[in-house]
């Protein structure tokens, strides 16, 4: 966004943004996690100048449409009204809606992409570990690398509170779990901070961390070739032979001639609407147990 806007969007809406913010006091937490770097009453500040925008616009339209109407240039039909009054009520709902949840949904995605990639990054970090690279330079490496998706951005965070901000690495690495997305993640930060500040062997606690991510992950295979064989065979008798069945006794139906039209209209039904809403929720179903690769 522009900045005069944004400037004009905190210094008139601040306030308001800051009495909506009064029932979420972990709001800038959230901000931090999801990595949208904005306090917490600056980034409702901007929302809320979207959604006047939008109430400007909606009002404008509807006092031109009332003008035209009342001028006799154009009759606005009943149903376009109605359908702009919605559209424009849904739209504001869906913008405000997402100015206070939002964040957090991307929170929790960016948690659980880290959980996907924490095995991987965390033995990548083992491996460098072994040639005595020092903690700082372990996250600075791994900020480097994209690959790790989210967790490259969460060192690259860490290693901007070093470099940058000039903590050391144990407060870095505090702050680092604080605002952290995802749990296993935390869990791994504070267990770091654990070795460091024990004085122990960081090679072997990021050695220990890497063999029970991979063996988790393993796990979380199995489970979702088990959840996936219960799919397959629900889905053959659901979405296979099921409409089969269903499609064979109307058929029997249309033969012997009962029902009137009923069994065709059954059978449209059945084929352009339930089918693919079958193997729509099929494909959801898939993709929400698949962990991903």
């Amino acid at each position: 966004m522009n900045p005069k806007v944004a400037r004009w969007a905190y210094q008139r809406l601040g306030p308001l943004a800051r009495r909506i913010l009064e029932d979420q006091p972990d709001f800038d937490l959230v901000l931090q996690k999801a990595s949208i770097p904005q306090r917490a009453d600056m980034y409702v500040s901007i929302r809320l100048a979207f959604l006047l925008a939008i109430v400007l616009v909606s009002v404008l339209a509807g006092i031109v449409g009332i003008v035209l109407h009342t001028l006799e240039v154009w009759t606005v039909p009943l149903p376009l009204a109605a359908l702009g009054v919605t559209l424009a009520l849904t739209i504001t709902g869906v913008v405000y809606s997402w100015m206070l949840h939002g964040p957090r949904l991307v929170a929790f995605m960016r948690g659980e992409e880290i959980d996907d990639n924490l095995p991987f990054a965390v033995n990548y970090l083992a491996s460098m570990s072994t040639a005595d690279v020092d903690p700082e330079h372990l996250f600075e490496n791994l900020a480097r690398q994209d690959v790790y998706g989210e967790i490259a951005v969460e060192a690259s965070r860490i290693n901007r509170d070093v470099e940058v901000l000039g903590h050391d690495l144990i407060t870095a690495l505090s702050m680092a779990a604080d605002r952290a997305p995802s749990a296993r993640f935390e869990d791994f930060l504070d267990g770091a901070i654990t070795s460091i500040m024990a004085g122990g062997a960081l090679h072997s606690f990021l050695d220990a961390k890497a063999e029970q991510y991979l063996e988790d992950r393993h796990q979380e295979q199995e489970s979702f070739l088990d959840s996936l064989g219960i799919l397959a065979e629900s889905y053959v008798t659901v979405a296979v032979a099921g409409p089969i069945f269903i499609i064979v006794l109307l058929s029997v139906l249309v033969l012997f001639g009962t029902s009137g039209d009923l069994p065709l209209q059954l059978g449209y039904v059945l084929m352009l609407v339930l089918v693919p809403l079958i193997n729509a929720g099929f494909i959801v179903a898939v993709e929400t147990v698949s962990p991903k690769v």
